[in-house]
């Protein structure tokens, strides 16, 4: 797994992550842990309250694995997992660095690891606040008052050239 990809998901450090046993000749590497207050729900629908009180630990919620299932396989495969595919929704993909997680995964999955891993910045334009007065303000300079003044000037030269 490239050193690049881990900081761009790392969510937390990483102190008590539970363990992952991988099989022969795949690594295994977690990417996001829960926090170490967090509880597992087995049924989302039934009573919650045995949950709550059962034993609190952290959780992997992602993780990647690269390798071969067989010493023999000729293809090496990259999996990515995360327990949930909410933070690659478009109503989540713009925070919390959604998007570069999401982005770093799918170069990594598709063996782009040398493209750049700085994204360009993104251009922010200024904001400007104008109270109501100042904006009737403008609206009767460049509406009404230049068109104005134009108007007036060119039906004097047309009146002074007749």
């Amino acid at each position: 797994m490239p050193e690049r990809l881990a900081p761009q998901w790392a969510i937390r450090a990483f102190t008590s992550v539970p363990v992952v046993l991988p099989a022969a000749g795949v690594k295994v590497t977690p990417l996001a842990a829960s926090s170490a207050d967090s509880y597992v729900i087995a049924n989302r629908l039934g009573d919650q309250t045995k949950a709550r009180s059962g034993p609190r630990a952290s959780q992997i919620i992602a993780l990647a694995a690269e390798g071969r299932l067989n010493g023999t396989a000729a293809a090496a495969f990259r999996l990515i997992v995360a327990g949930d595919a909410d933070f690659a929704s478009n109503s989540f993909f713009p925070y919390l660095a959604n998007s570069d997680a999401v982005l770093a995964g799918i170069s990594w999955l598709t063996r782009e690891e040398r493209a750049p891993a700085m994204k360009p910045p993104v251009e922010v334009l200024p904001t400007v606040s104008l109270t109501g007065e100042q904006m009737r303000g403008i609206f009767l300079v460049t509406v009404l008052l230049i068109p104005g003044l134009i108007a007036f000037a060119g039906s004097t030269m047309w009146w002074w050239r007749r």
